[in-house]
Formats: C-alpha cells, structure tokens, sequence
C-alpha cells in the first residue's frame, strides 16, 4: 500500500512540474513575439530612407535613397511634401526621380510657410523585370 501512494505521489509531481515548466515558456515566448517589430519582408529593397530638416529660414531640406539588391534594373523615389490643415494632411509639391540602376538618390529644397505642421512622404520602388516592390516611408511631423 505504501509503495503504491508513493507512486500516486510521483505521478502527481510530474505532472504538475511539466505543467509549470509549460507555462514559464509560453510565457517567454509571448514576451518575445511581443518585442518582435514586424515589417514585410523586401526581397528587392535592401535600403530605402527619408529625411526632412526645416531650417529657421523656412526652407525644407528633403533627402530620400533607395538602395536595392544586384537584380534590380531600375528604381524610383516619388516624394510627396505635405503640411496639415484642420487635422489631415495635404500635398502640397510632388516629386519623383529615376534611373536605370539599382539606386536612386534625391535631394530638394522648398520654401514652407509659418505655422503649419510638415512632413514628406517617400514611396520608393524598386524594379526587377516584371516585378516591382514598393515601400511607403514618412517623416515625423515638424512645425515651422
């Protein structure tokens, strides 16, 4: 009889030690997928960047690159500049530069006006034969 509880006990301590060791890794792995940042993957783009500076003269410096990978035939960069009104945000210059390679740099200079929030929009895209990738890239908001 004795040897009998004694089994009944082990039995009932496994069991709740693999119970418990089940429970700290799903809690180890929550806390991981939680600190993933998910993006799509690019197969084509393998850089791709945004930048806006706001001088205290009102000019707004604008430099955006796409890089993409050896395959990539031709790349281009739209650059939307954009300044909130009641709350939304609207175009107000349009931009777009291209070439026949796997990179693409551009660079612009635009007078904005006082008291107003700013920000550019870039939306590279990346081509290799038929196929194309494209990427949507903002700035923070700035005001002047």
């Amino acid at each position: 009889m004795k040897s009998k509880s004694i089994v009944s006990l082990l039995t009932i301590l496994i069991v709740i030690i693999s119970f418990s060791v089940n429970a700290m890794a799903i809690s180890t792995y929550n806390e991981e997928i939680n600190n993933i940042d998910i993006r799509p993957m690019m197969m084509n783009i393998l850089n791709s960047n945004i930048n806006m500076v706001i001088t205290s003269q009102g000019q707004a410096k604008i430099d955006s690159i796409i890089i993409g990978n050896k395959s990539v035939t031709r790349t281009r960069i739209i650059v939307e500049l954009q300044r909130k009104v009641n709350g939304k945000w609207v175009t107000i210059n349009t931009w777009q530069k291209s070439s026949d390679s796997s990179s693409t740099v551009f660079t612009k200079t635009a007078s904005v006006s006082k008291g107003y929030y700013y920000r550019s929009v870039a939306t590279v895209t990346a081509y290799r034969g038929n196929h194309a990738e494209t990427k949507v890239i903002p700035t923070s908001q700035m005001r002047y």
